[in-house]
């Protein structure tokens, strides 16, 4: 049974209520830190890991979730997509780390404002 030891979070993506849970690995990690599992709209995180790792590794699920929303690993093989997986993550943790400017103008939205994607 899965222990869970830190305030589960939420999140909306694609019109989709997405829970993160920080919980103990057990078998569902088999080696990974985290896990996205499309069908229950859950990413799973070690819970024994520090913090940063964690962040870290809640971004890299995220990503998976982005891309496998729209059907990139079709076109991949599991290790292309793990190592393009793994290079976002690196490359947004290191900007969101070093510029938090950024990050703050990136969550900002004016009420008035219809968001395009």
């Amino acid at each position: 049974m899965m222990k869970y030891q830190q305030a589960e979070l939420f999140f909306m993506y694609c019109g989709r209520k997405i829970e993160v849970k920080f919980c103990e690995s057990g078998n569902w990690a088999d080696g990974g830190m985290g896990r996205f599992d499309d069908k229950k709209s859950q990413i799973l995180i070690d819970s024994n890991m520090n913090q940063d790792t964690q962040a870290s590794t809640l971004l890299h699920e995220i990503i998976h979730l982005a891309l496998e929303s729209h059907d990139i690993r079709e076109i991949h093989s599991m290790r292309e997509m793990e190592t393009a997986t793994c290079t976002i993550e690196i490359a947004l943790l290191q900007i969101f780390r070093d510029n938090p400017a950024v990050v703050d103008f990136i969550a900002q939205r004016r009420e008035d404002e219809e968001v395009v994607v």
